[in-house]
């Protein structure tokens, strides 16, 4: 059975928007999957592809952010044992005793976000306090 018109279309669209995660820019997207830059530049402006990117870019972040959350107890590990690491460069212990720094601060501050925003939505749900 042929594709219909709107299949078609989500099919350059996924195409497209994969090919603009991976190339990282429209010129190399648009060559990879063999499009005018101005046409992705068109597509682009619709907000159904649009929508589709969004989702795509925020499934890519959030499988990055697992792998992060997954490799952090041992990358942690690995600053402070440079950190401690008396025989290290003062420039390198420095560096990751600020890396390590930087690491809990930006935990602390996603946490609190994420806990703001699900407070807010619930609120959301709810409908307005009387």
């Amino acid at each position: 059975m042929p594709m219909t018109t709107d299949e078609v279309k989500l099919r350059k669209y996924q195409r497209a928007i994969a090919a603009l995660l991976v190339s990282g820019t429209v010129r190399k997207a648009a060559q990879v999957i063999g499009v005018s830059e101005r046409s992705l530049w068109r597509w682009h402006k619709q907000p159904e592809f649009q929508e589709l990117y969004r989702q795509a870019a925020s499934g890519a972040f959030q499988a990055a952010t697992r792998k992060m959350r997954t490799l952090g107890a041992e990358m942690v590990d690995t600053l402070l044992e440079i950190a401690k690491d008396g025989d290290s460069p003062a420039a390198a212990r420095v560096s990751a005793a600020l890396g390590t720094l930087k690491l809990g601060l930006d935990a602390e501050t996603v946490e609190s976000i994420e806990a703001r925003i699900e407070k807010l939505e619930r609120q959301a749900e709810d409908g307005p306090i009387p």
